[in-house]
């Protein structure tokens, strides 16, 4: 079966799914392009952690479900599962 992308050329259903790869692994880059620039960000923030740090008590439980929510492509990609018990 054929279809034409956005440019009016052909693609397979082959050519679809390789798109589909590509565009899975472009978010997945964009992730961690994001990661990494909270990770520089937390390191600016250092240098004036008095200013901007604010520490108060989390709830582990909540905090471990988001931090899995929120990177669950990665886990998945790199094939780790995370069990959370009590």
């Amino acid at each position: 079966m054929t279809e034409k992308n956005r440019y009016g050329e052909q693609q397979t259903k082959g050519s679809s799914d390789s798109l589909q790869e590509e565009l899975i692994r472009v978010n997945r880059e964009l992730r961690r392009a994001d990661n990494l620039t909270e990770t520089i960000l937390a390191y600016a923030r250092l240098r004036t952690a008095e200013k901007d740090t604010q520490i108060s008590a989390v709830g582990l439980r909540a905090a471990c479900d988001q931090a899995v929510r929120e990177e669950m492509e990665l886990l998945i990609a790199a094939g780790i599962s995370v069990a959370i018990e009590g």
